[in-house]
Protein backbone atom coordinates (compact mmCIF):
# COMPACT_ATOMS: atom_id res chain seq x y z
CA UNK A 1 0.00 0.00 0.00
CA UNK A 2 2.82 2.35 0.86
CA UNK A 3 4.36 1.78 -2.57
CA UNK A 4 1.12 2.74 -4.35
CA UNK A 5 0.93 6.07 -2.47
CA UNK A 6 4.54 6.83 -3.24
CA UNK A 7 4.00 5.93 -6.92
CA UNK A 8 0.94 8.22 -7.14
CA UNK A 9 2.86 11.08 -5.52
CA UNK A 10 5.79 10.69 -7.93
CA UNK A 11 3.36 10.48 -10.85
CA UNK A 12 1.62 13.73 -9.76
CA UNK A 13 4.92 15.52 -9.42
CA UNK A 14 6.04 14.31 -12.85
CA UNK A 15 2.71 15.34 -14.37
CA UNK A 16 2.88 18.80 -12.77
CA UNK A 17 6.48 19.25 -13.93
CA UNK A 18 5.70 18.22 -17.49
CA UNK A 19 2.63 20.48 -17.49
CA UNK A 20 4.71 23.47 -16.33
CA UNK A 21 7.41 22.64 -18.84
CA UNK A 22 4.81 22.46 -21.62
CA UNK A 23 3.25 25.78 -20.62
CA UNK A 24 6.68 27.45 -20.47
CA UNK A 25 7.61 26.12 -23.90
CA UNK A 26 4.23 27.19 -25.28
CA UNK A 27 4.64 30.72 -23.95
CA UNK A 28 8.13 30.92 -25.42
CA UNK A 29 6.87 29.74 -28.79
CA UNK A 30 3.98 32.21 -28.71
CA UNK A 31 6.12 35.25 -27.93
CA UNK A 32 4.99 38.18 -30.04
CA UNK A 33 8.42 39.30 -31.31
CA UNK A 34 11.41 37.33 -32.46
CA UNK A 35 14.88 38.48 -31.48
CA UNK A 36 15.40 39.90 -34.98
CA UNK A 37 12.19 41.92 -34.70
CA UNK A 38 13.21 43.18 -31.25
CA UNK A 39 16.60 44.23 -32.62
CA UNK A 40 14.95 46.02 -35.55
CA UNK A 41 12.57 47.84 -33.20
CA UNK A 42 15.47 48.87 -30.93
CA UNK A 43 17.45 50.15 -33.93
CA UNK A 44 14.44 52.15 -35.13
CA UNK A 45 13.96 53.69 -31.66
CA UNK A 46 17.66 54.60 -31.49
CA UNK A 47 17.42 56.22 -34.94
CA UNK A 48 14.37 58.27 -33.95
CA UNK A 49 15.98 59.42 -30.71
CA UNK A 50 19.18 60.45 -32.52
CA UNK A 51 17.20 62.36 -35.18
CA UNK A 52 15.25 64.29 -32.55
CA UNK A 53 18.39 65.20 -30.59
CA UNK A 54 20.19 66.33 -33.76
CA UNK A 55 17.21 68.43 -34.86
CA UNK A 56 16.73 69.93 -31.37
CA UNK A 57 13.05 68.99 -31.55
CA UNK A 58 12.16 66.59 -28.74
CA UNK A 59 10.08 66.09 -25.63
CA UNK A 60 11.21 64.13 -22.59
CA UNK A 61 8.33 62.89 -20.43
CA UNK A 62 9.26 62.41 -16.77
CA UNK A 63 8.06 59.50 -14.63
CA UNK A 64 10.21 59.63 -11.49
CA UNK A 65 11.70 62.44 -9.38
CA UNK A 66 14.65 62.32 -6.97
CA UNK A 67 14.90 65.50 -4.86
CA UNK A 68 18.11 66.28 -2.97
CA UNK A 69 16.55 66.24 0.51
CA UNK A 70 13.74 63.71 0.06
CA UNK A 71 13.11 60.18 -1.10
CA UNK A 72 12.49 59.63 -4.79
CA UNK A 73 8.97 58.86 -5.94
CA UNK A 74 6.93 58.44 -9.14
CA UNK A 75 5.21 61.43 -10.71
CA UNK A 76 2.42 61.70 -13.26
CA UNK A 77 2.96 61.56 -17.02
CA UNK A 78 2.06 65.23 -17.47
CA UNK A 79 5.54 66.49 -16.50
CA UNK A 80 8.05 67.10 -19.28
CA UNK A 81 10.77 69.20 -20.83
CA UNK A 82 10.56 70.19 -24.48
CA UNK A 83 13.38 71.53 -26.63
CA UNK A 84 12.35 73.38 -29.79
CA UNK A 85 15.32 74.86 -31.56
CA UNK A 86 16.84 77.40 -29.17
CA UNK A 87 13.98 77.29 -26.64
CA UNK A 88 13.52 75.14 -23.53
CA UNK A 89 10.03 74.60 -22.15
CA UNK A 90 10.21 73.13 -18.66
CA UNK A 91 7.09 71.86 -16.88
CA UNK A 92 8.41 69.97 -13.86
CA UNK A 93 7.54 69.75 -10.17
CA UNK A 94 10.08 71.06 -7.70
CA UNK A 95 10.68 69.56 -4.27
CA UNK A 96 13.43 71.16 -2.26
CA UNK A 97 14.83 74.24 -0.70
CA UNK A 98 15.20 77.59 -2.43
CA UNK A 99 17.75 80.17 -1.30
CA UNK A 100 17.57 83.94 -1.49
CA UNK A 101 14.58 86.21 -2.03
CA UNK A 102 11.74 84.57 -3.91
CA UNK A 103 8.15 85.71 -4.49
CA UNK A 104 5.64 84.98 -1.72
CA UNK A 105 3.94 82.28 -3.80
CA UNK A 106 7.23 80.37 -4.21
CA UNK A 107 7.95 81.60 -7.69
CA UNK A 108 7.79 79.65 -10.89
CA UNK A 109 10.08 76.81 -9.82
CA UNK A 110 10.82 74.65 -12.85
CA UNK A 111 7.77 75.81 -14.85
CA UNK A 112 8.98 78.24 -17.48
CA UNK A 113 9.85 78.76 -21.13
CA UNK A 114 13.17 80.43 -21.91
CA UNK A 115 15.83 80.79 -24.58
CA UNK A 116 18.83 78.51 -24.19
CA UNK A 117 22.08 80.25 -23.23
CA UNK A 118 24.19 77.20 -24.10
CA UNK A 119 23.45 73.85 -25.72
CA UNK A 120 25.99 71.06 -26.11
CA UNK A 121 25.54 67.46 -27.31
CA UNK A 122 28.25 64.84 -26.70
CA UNK A 123 28.13 61.14 -27.55
CA UNK A 124 30.06 59.78 -24.55
CA UNK A 125 29.31 56.09 -24.69
CA UNK A 126 28.21 53.64 -27.35
CA UNK A 127 24.55 53.81 -26.34
CA UNK A 128 24.31 57.18 -24.53
CA UNK A 129 24.19 60.83 -25.58
CA UNK A 130 24.73 63.62 -23.06
CA UNK A 131 23.00 66.96 -23.58
CA UNK A 132 23.96 69.97 -21.49
CA UNK A 133 21.71 73.04 -21.51
CA UNK A 134 22.17 76.30 -19.66
CA UNK A 135 19.18 78.60 -19.22
CA UNK A 136 18.11 81.47 -16.99
CA UNK A 137 14.91 83.24 -16.06
CA UNK A 138 13.97 86.07 -13.68
CA UNK A 139 14.51 83.85 -10.62
CA UNK A 140 17.59 81.72 -11.23
CA UNK A 141 20.19 80.26 -13.59
CA UNK A 142 19.83 76.53 -14.31
CA UNK A 143 22.00 73.79 -15.76
CA UNK A 144 19.99 70.94 -17.27
CA UNK A 145 22.12 67.83 -17.83
CA UNK A 146 20.27 65.19 -19.84
CA UNK A 147 21.50 61.64 -20.41
CA UNK A 148 19.61 60.00 -23.28
CA UNK A 149 20.03 56.32 -24.06
CA UNK A 150 19.41 54.73 -27.45
CA UNK A 151 16.42 52.90 -25.94
CA UNK A 152 14.75 56.29 -25.40
CA UNK A 153 15.19 56.25 -21.62
CA UNK A 154 16.46 59.51 -20.17
CA UNK A 155 17.84 60.91 -16.91
CA UNK A 156 17.72 64.63 -16.19
CA UNK A 157 19.80 66.38 -13.53
CA UNK A 158 19.05 70.02 -12.73
CA UNK A 159 21.33 72.24 -10.69
CA UNK A 160 20.72 75.90 -9.96
CA UNK A 161 22.30 78.76 -8.07
CA UNK A 162 19.36 79.36 -5.72
CA UNK A 163 17.67 75.94 -5.60
CA UNK A 164 18.57 72.45 -4.40
CA UNK A 165 19.69 69.84 -6.91
CA UNK A 166 16.91 67.62 -8.32
CA UNK A 167 16.88 64.66 -10.69
CA UNK A 168 14.26 63.07 -12.94
CA UNK A 169 13.92 59.86 -14.94
CA UNK A 170 11.73 59.41 -18.00
CA UNK A 171 11.76 58.76 -21.73
CA UNK A 172 12.03 60.59 -25.04
CA UNK A 173 8.77 60.60 -26.99
CA UNK A 174 9.00 58.73 -30.30
CA UNK A 175 6.48 57.94 -33.05
CA UNK A 176 5.62 54.53 -31.61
Amino acid sequence: METKKRFRKVRRIALAFSLLLGIGAGLGACSSLTSAEKAARAAETARQVAERLDARQYTVCMEYVTPQRMYGHPIGPEYYIRVSGDTLESYLPYFGRAFGPLPYDGGMGLNFTALLDEYQVVRKKKNRTDVSMSVHNDEDRYLYRLEVYDSGEASLYISALKHDFIGFNGYVETDE
